[in-house]
């Protein structure tokens, strides 16, 4: 099986994983007070989005994570999106990922000393969906049957699709992870899974650390940031502390 993070991490000591779209897209004038998120700027602002995927790649990402942590049909449904409209949006936020990293790959420039980033599609946990806070306990009145059966629509939906990673975030319980990792051996055919089931901004794959280095402040000092990053990191692998 291709393993983009594998290969990745094979020509480069760390992975660095964009910032916080919520903030972004609040800083420039987003109003995200709604049970969608930053899911409802596939609906209002589209172009929002792919500009703060495109300035995180700038800043240095290495990935960048889709707008869809809380885009699911139950939470479209209650907007008035019937789902074959839901489904195009949740597939629109992976376009605007892909097409944000192939504008930047296309300048020759952007591609000095580095890989070609990669895109993540994100998967939030049940508890998003009902935006009542529960995202961070899960405890949920739902046995593995219905999460499984509230999960797979949405997986489905977002696989085939360009992008090169599921990023499963802020699973709060190991009842809905094993649920999740359960899913992904039905015939969805994503190419890999980053699961992320901290809230502590670090990632940790075999030996590797992939940290989400870009925060949304950081942009307008991009350069800088980056290039003292890397060389405080060095060409060495980084453990994460206990």
């Amino acid at each position: 099986m291709h393993d983009p993070i594998h290969n990745f991490l094979a020509q480069r000591p760390l992975m660095i994983l964009d910032g916080a779209l919520a903030t972004e897209l609040e800083c420039r004038g987003a109003d995200l007070k709604d049970p969608l998120w930053s899911a409802k700027c596939l609906i209002e602002r589209p172009d929002l989005i792919r500009e703060i995927h495109l300035d995180y790649f700038r800043a240095g990402a290495d990935v960048a994570t889709t707008a869809t942590y809380q885009a699911t049909f139950e939470g479209f449904a209650r907007r008035g999106i019937e789902p074959p409209q839901a489904a195009r949006l949740m597939r629109e936020a992976v376009s605007l990922a892909v097409a944000a990293r192939d504008e930047f790959w296309a300048v020759e420039a952007n591609r000095a000393d580095r890989l070609r980033p990669l895109v993540a599609v994100s998967i939030g946990p049940y508890g998003a969906m009902l935006a009542d806070g529960s995202e961070y306990r899960g405890r949920y009145a739902l046995d593995d049957g219905a999460l499984a059966d509230f999960h797979r629509p949405r997986l489905c939906a977002l696989a085939h699709i360009g992008a090169d990673l599921l990023a499963c975030e802020t699973i709060p319980s190991l009842g809905e992870a094993r649920v999740l990792a359960g899913l992904l051996g039905e015939p969805l055919d994503m190419k890999k899974t980053l699961d992320s089931l901290s809230f502590f901004g670090a990632y940790r794959l075999a030996s590797h650390l992939l940290i989400c280095g870009c925060q949304a402040g950081w942009i307008s000092r991009r350069n800088r940031f980056t290039g003292k990053l890397r060389e405080a990191l060095g060409e060495v692998n980084v453990q994460q502390s206990s």
